[in-house]
Parts: structure tokens; C-alpha cells; sequence
């Protein structure tokens, strides 16, 4: 009878079993059991008052032999006393309970996902009662984000909130994305809810309620500075801003009262600690290549998102790049100049830094410069 319930194949055999194969049937049903199905606390005592003995017999399984687990362990973990004999009406009695079990234990992976269902719809006021129903929820909860929020790699993000804007933007399956996905993210670090070894509805419910109320908050208060250009660049979207020798950028806010901060490389412009200027009424000028980024802070102290660009001086690699030895000897390195405007950046860095090492004064490097043109012409 105890094959017949828990095996598989020859189950519908019109024979006698062994007591090993019933053993063995046993053991293999409990083995393919989500772990979170093992877990006691799940069933309620006066709704199944046998289900924990039942699992308690479970967990000495592998360790009893067929004969020790089905007329010792098995009895006992239904009320009857260990070592007496069974009769027919007390197996016809066990069988009815083995297979209630059974299905309690069997379903008790489906009942969690329902608690997570009915605690999702909550959380996204989802009025329909379908897994489409949440996802339409989630879609238009999304789309409702800004920037801001929608940006995984946002400062406001703590390991309730990143994953939910990381994994919800396309959720496609709601039993993946809430069973699996997000409980099993590093972040989350749960693992997937049927690996469960204990109860942790109400604990991963009470994160993902932090996450969504962390996004939620976080919308932006104080928009982005404008950056506007000046002068010969490019800019493609997404892209780094090339410009030619110098460049001007003009940095506005239409926020009243607000102040605009600029950093270079990882310093960061919200932070007072950081290598940091105040931006006042004067355009930035810029000549090397380098990464600004830049942010507004509002008369309450709230801040925009930080605006990140990246300059490139496409004229840089015609300056000329000045190294020494340790005898004192200097070598110059430059892109051989394209055209005008690249010759004309060659010759006044070449110039300056002849100044600036005195290899030459003024007077001598007007000298020079003229004769080597009049050299020039002759050729």
C-alpha cells in the first residue's frame, strides 16, 4: 500500500510489493520534495496535527532500515506505539493519513506561492486577481518611474530596492520573477522560495515593501543642469563631447536660488569632502581631456542627478608630449599635424614649452620663427 501511494511506474500493479521497494519509494518521493516543503512551520498543528510527526519520521529516512522505518518510525509518527503489532484496520487507518499527508506536504509549495501572490497584489493595488493582472500592475508601476528612479546604479539604492528595478523593468513571468529572480539575486540573497529551508514570507514580503517605497521616494526634486556648448563640438547622444583646442560650456539651472557644483574623474559633486567648485556665472573652459561631473543643489539641500560628461580634445594628440632621461636630454612626441588648425596647435605648444623650459627667450623664439618661415618660403 505505502508503493502504491509513493511509487511511480509499477504502482498500478496488481501485485505485492516488497518492504524494500516501499522503502525505496519512499525515499524517493521525499527526496524530489522542495526543501521548503520539509519545513514544520508552515502547517498549521490543528489543521494537520500529523504533518510534523510525519516529517520528523522523514528526516531519519535514509538512516532506518525498510523494516525499522515502515513498522517502527511510520506507526509512531501517526500516534501508534512502536513495535506493536499492526492490524488490518490500523494499516486501512494509516493509509487514509499517509495519503492526506501526502497531499499537504505535496502542496505546500503552491500555498506559499499563493501568500506571495495575494502579498504582490497588495503591494502594487493590483485589483484583479490573475498572474497578467500583476504583471499590467508592475508595467505601468515602471513606466511611472523617472530617470532617477529607474537607474540601477542610482547612490539611493540599498539591496531591498536595486533588484526590483533591475528585474521588474521586464518582467515577463510572475511565478520566475517573484519565486526565483529576485529572492535568489545576490542582493536579496534568499535563494529561490522552494529552496527555502524555513518560513521567510513575511521577511522577503517586508523587503520588497522597503524596495518599493525606497524607489518610490527617490523620485527626482531638483532637475539636471543644462549644459550648453559653445564653438566648433560634437556631442552624439550618449556620447563624449569633442571639441577642438578649447571649448566653453555655458552650465544653467532655471531652479531659483540653487547652487551648480562641478568635480573632475570619481570626485563627487554632492559631497563637500570631495575635490569640488561652486559654479558661478562664467561658462567652464576647458582644453585637456577629462571627465567632468556635475550636480545642483536646491535651498533645502536637495540634489539633481549628477550630470556626467566626457571631454575629448580631438587636437590633443597634435600637442606635443615632452619626456626626459636622466641625463637631462628631452624628447618631444606629437601626432604629425593633419592641417591648419592642427599645425597652428603643434607650433604654439612647441613654442610654449620652449618658453617655459628656456630653451629660448621671447625675442630669440620671435627670431627663430621668422627665419624658419623665410627658410620655408625659399624651399
Amino acid at each position: 500500500r505505502v508503493y502504491k501511494l509513493f511509487g511511480s511506474g509499477g504502482s498500478a500493479e496488481n501485485r505485492d510489493f516488497t518492504l524494500v521497494e516501499a522503502h525505496n519509494a519512499l525515499k524517493q518521493w521525499s527526496a524530489g520534495l522542495p526543501p521548503l516543503s520539509k519545513v514544520v512551520k508552515l502547517y498549521d498543528a490543528d489543521k494537520h496535527p500529523r504533518t510534523a510527526g510525519f516529517l520528523d519520521a522523514l528526516s531519519r529516512l535514509e538512516a532506518k532500515d525498510a523494516h525499522a522505518f515502515l513498522f517502527e518510525e511510520l506507526p509512531v509518527a501517526f500516534g501508534l506505539d512502536a513495535g506493536n503489532a499492526i492490524k488490518e484496520g490500523t494499516v486501512t487507518a494509516i493509509e487514509a493519513e499517509l495519503e492526506q499527508e501526502k497531499t499537504t506536504i505535496e502542496s505546500a509549495l503552491s500555498d506559499v506561492e499563493q501568500r506571495l501572490f495575494e502579498a504582490v497584489r497588495a503591494l502594487f493595488g493590483v485589483q484583479g486577481s490573475t498572474y497578467s493582472d500583476i504583471l499590467d500592475a508592475i508595467t505601468a508601476w515602471y513606466n511611472g518611474l523617472d530617470s532617477q528612479q529607474r537607474d540601477v546604479h542610482a547612490r539611493y539604492h540599498d539591496n531591498d530596492s536595486k533588484p526590483l528595478v533591475l528585474h521588474l523593468k521586464h518582467a515577463t513571468d510572475w511565478r520566475e520573477t517573484f519565486l526565483t529572480t529576485i529572492p535568489n539575486s545576490p542582493d536579496y540573497a534568499l535563494h529561490a522560495v522552494r529552496d527555502w529551508g524555513q518560513d521567510k514570507v513575511e521577511e522577503y514580503c517586508e523587503r520588497l515593501q522597503s524596495g518599493k517605497a525606497r524607489i518610490e521616494a527617490n523620485r527626482i526634486k531638483v532637475e539636471a543642469p543644462k549644459l550648453q556648448p559653445t564653438g566648433a563640438f560634437d556631442w552624439p547622444e550618449g556620447g563624449a563631447l569633442s571639441f577642438e583646442d578649447e571649448i566653453e560650456i555655458a552650465v544653467t539651472t532655471e531652479l531659483a536660488g540653487a547652487k551648480i557644483f562641478v568635480a573632475e574623474g570619481n570626485n563627487d559633486p554632492t559631497n563637500a569632502s570631495s575635490q569640488r567648485e561652486q559654479i558661478g556665472d562664467k561658462p567652464l573652459k576647458v582644453r585637456e581631456n577629462k571627465q567632468l561631473r556635475i550636480a545642483a543643489q536646491d535651498p533645502e539641500g536637495n540634489w539633481s542627478p549628477i550630470q556626467t560628461v566626457n571631454l575629448i580634445n580631438a587636437n590633443k594628440p597634435f600637442e606635443p608630449s615632452i619626456s626626459g632621461n636622466v641625463l637631462g636630454e628631452k624628447t618631444a612626441t606629437f601626432k604629425f599635424p593633419v592641417n591648419k588648425d592642427s599645425l597652428k596647435v603643434t607650433c604654439r605648444e612647441l613654442f610654449k614649452k620652449s618658453l617655459e623650459l628656456g630653451v629660448v627667450a621671447p625675442e630669440e623664439l620671435q627670431e627663430c620663427v621668422e627665419a624658419a618661415l623665410q627658410e620655408a618660403r625659399k624651399n
